[in-house]
């Protein structure tokens, strides 16, 4: 089954802070990774603790995409926001993030 991938308003701003070759690197992963299973974990996928952003994290090098998934009443997944993590820290939107 095929998984419908809608990118957040938000989302899509976070990707604006990076360059063009790094915003088509995520996007390429996103489509690979997440349109079959997405919430099957791999090296590159795993499923977060409650926190107030979202349910999985997917991992592209050193950028991190945090998506949803639901499968009622088409599967979907929303990526709801990308950032870049530097050392123990994730960077969203320019700004610094705690999970």
């Amino acid at each position: 089954m095929k998984f419908e991938i809608e990118l957040s308003r938000q989302a899509g701003a976070h990707l604006s802070y990076f360059s063009v070759r790094r915003q088509a690197i995520i996007l390429k992963s996103i489509e690979e990774q997440l349109s079959f299973e997405p919430t099957v974990r791999t090296k590159h996928r795993k499923h977060m603790r409650p926190n107030s952003l979202a349910s999985w994290e997917l991992r592209i090098r050193d950028f991190r995409v945090f998506y949803d998934v639901s499968l009622e009443p088409n599967p979907k997944v929303s990526v709801l926001a990308v950032g870049v993590k530097r050392k123990n820290k994730i960077e969203i939107g320019g700004e610094e993030f705690s999970i």
